[in-house]
């Protein structure tokens, strides 16, 4: 299977259980399958909140698989959202529609384009905007590669992890509202953004970046100090080197020439 993540033997052997329980269908799951889902899934990123708990167990007698080809659509921007993703393995795309204007003149014509937005993978989740919100789906997302998907339906979600969904996303956004570089910002688009961001701990002393590495995120630091340092390669020239060198020689041969003549000229005067 084809993939942004190379699996390890125990992720695989995770996954593939995970799996065939998932294709049990849940009414005629039994409530040792659920148990068993539940301690499979319980490191989930969704679940962190409820790991373990009757809710976690609730939710897992009603979770189902889907999986999709490459190119294939999972949702599409507009339509109304029925249920959750969460990425078993695999890579998606996010796209947004975006209406652009390619008139000339007084001519206007405009075309829609589907413009690339992020990619998610293995742990990420999405579609829950919709279902926070209930609004139509607020983008488009594709399989990049062959995906296995966790899906939670609607009801099951606004009964267990709605609640946990919206208290997250309203500490995101009071935060973000005292960061100078959102400022004045209308809170439908921080919505939006805040929907997307992670938190993510560092240990003291781990690297956040490097120099010279890409990056496609921008880092707002909640809590802790970090250290920002450059790499500076100095590429020494021999002849330039050698020529400075040369010319300290002589200076320090003329300053001692100097002292030295001092001195004589001092000697004869006494």
């Amino acid at each position: 299977m084809k993939s942004n993540k190379h699996l390890d033997e125990e992720e695989t052997e995770l996954y593939e259980k995970i799996k065939s329980l998932l294709e049990i269908k849940p009414s005629k799951r039994e409530d040792k399958t659920c148990l068993e889902l539940m301690n499979l899934t319980k490191n989930l990123k969704i679940f962190e909140n409820i790991s373990r708990s009757i809710e976690h167990q609730n939710i897992c007698s009603t979770l189902t698989l889907e999986t999709y080809k490459p190119n294939e659509v999972i949702i599409k921007q507009g339509d109304k959202g029925e249920c959750l993703y969460h990425i078993l393995h695999g890579l998606v795309s996010v796209q947004l529609n975006i209406q652009i204007d390619t008139g000339i003149q007084d001519k206007s014509q405009v075309v829609n384009v589907l413009k690339n937005i992020c990619e998610l993978s293995d742990g990420d989740f999405f579609g829950e905007l919709a279902l926070i919100y209930n609004i139509p789906r607020t983008a488009t997302i594709t399989a990049l590669t062959e995906t296995s998907l966790i899906r939670i339906d609607k009801h099951p979600f606004n009964r267990y992890l709605k609640h946990l969904f919206e208290g997250q996303l309203e500490d995101q956004i009071e935060f973000m509202q005292l960061c100078p570089i959102f400022n004045g910002m209308p809170k439908e688009l921080l919505i939006k953004l805040g929907i997307r961001a992670n938190i993510k701990k560092f240990a003291t002393g781990q690297i956040i970046l490097k120099n010279d590495s890409k990056c496609d995120s921008i880092y707002i630091i909640r809590r802790g100090t970090v250290k920002v340092t450059k790499e500076i390669n100095f590429i020494k020239n021999e002849l330039k080197v050698k020529k400075r060198r040369l010319k300290r020689n002589l200076s320090d041969i003329l300053d001692f020439e100097k002292y030295r003549n001092y001195k004589i000229m001092e000697k004869e005067k006494m």
